[in-house]
């Protein structure tokens, strides 16, 4: 039998989510699979090793999917941070063992896990920050981070409740409500103009970076480097484009980037669906800090 890595991996999605990680065998795959088990290890080394590709590739789909709804121009800036909550709420319900488990797994002194880790918590909250700046616009910059630490807290205890089954709630109300909440917390914050929190309370002065240093762009470039390499092209083409980012980081990192040279670039990137939000990002920042 010809088996791919492919199939393995979704004969592993089957198991882990049906009897779960410890619970299941290398032997119990490769049954599952048809194939004698010593055939697995010519793709993994370990088990760690394919739960790590399969985190992965789920969160890679699962960023994929989302960069399609920021960029869906039917929708209006509320109702895609509706319906990127409704999305990833769902998104982690289906495939909860392999997105909530990874922390208690023992995988922590692999190393490999350290850097997956990483570049999936900041692609999730670049992706948040995003639907957030475009959901409350310019006013909210000074609070930005504010905002989104208060909404990644809600998000993370109704996800709870979801996943768990604690109640029994629908997604669209969970998003709606989410949302609705998010709206008078901001209001407040717009309407009261208090200090920001972070920004008064973290970094070396007294204030975390927000959105406007260069280490934030520099984070968005990495991320689109990331996305890119996961993304269906020639050889020829990715390393057009992974050479694109390269010298869009190192202009950034010049005393007096040339805008004249930058520009081209963005407008090359955003040909690229998965990469449309992050350059609209990238734009807005770099016109803040220029």
């Amino acid at each position: 039998m010809n088996i791919t890595k492919k199939q393995i991996m979704d004969s592993s999605v089957h198991l882990f989510a049906h009897k779960g990680y410890y619970a299941t065998s290398m032997q119990e795959i490769a049954e599952d699979c048809g194939i004698a088990k010593g055939s697995i290890y010519k793709y993994f080394q370990s088990k760690e090793e394919l739960f790590l590709e399969i985190f992965d590739a789920c969160h890679n789909e699962m960023m994929q999917q989302a960069y399609k709804i920021n960029g869906d121009d039917a929708l209006s800036p509320k109702e895609k941070l509706s319906t990127s909550i409704e999305f990833q709420l769902g998104f982690f319900m289906e495939n909860s063992f392999i997105m909530l488990e990874i922390t208690d797994l023992p995988i922590r002194d692999n190393e490999r896990f350290e850097p997956l880790k990483e570049r999936a918590i900041a692609q999730v909250r670049n992706w948040r920050r995003e639907c957030l700046l475009h959901a409350y616009g310019e006013p909210s910059l000074p609070y930005l981070e504010d905002i989104l630490t208060i909404f990644t807290g809600i998000f993370k205890q109704y996800l709870h409740y979801v996943v768990q089954a604690i109640h029994p709630l629908a997604l669209k109300d969970v998003a709606r409500f989410i949302v609705d909440r998010m709206d008078v917390i901001v209001a407040d914050l717009l309407s009261a103009k208090p200090a920001p929190l972070i920004h008064s309370a973290l970094g070396e002065d007294g204030g975390a970076y927000l959105p406007t240093s260069l280490e934030a762009l520099q984070e968005m470039v990495n991320t689109m480097r990331s996305i890119a390499e996961e993304l269906p092209m020639t050889n020829s083409a990715r390393q057009e484009l992974t050479q694109m980012l390269i010298f869009l980081q190192n202009e950034i990192a010049e005393q007096a980037p040339r805008m004249f040279l930058i520009r081209p670039i963005l407008y090359a990137l955003e040909e690229k669906a998965e990469l449309q939000s992050y350059v609209r990002h990238f734009l807005t920042v770099f016109n803040r800090t220029s």
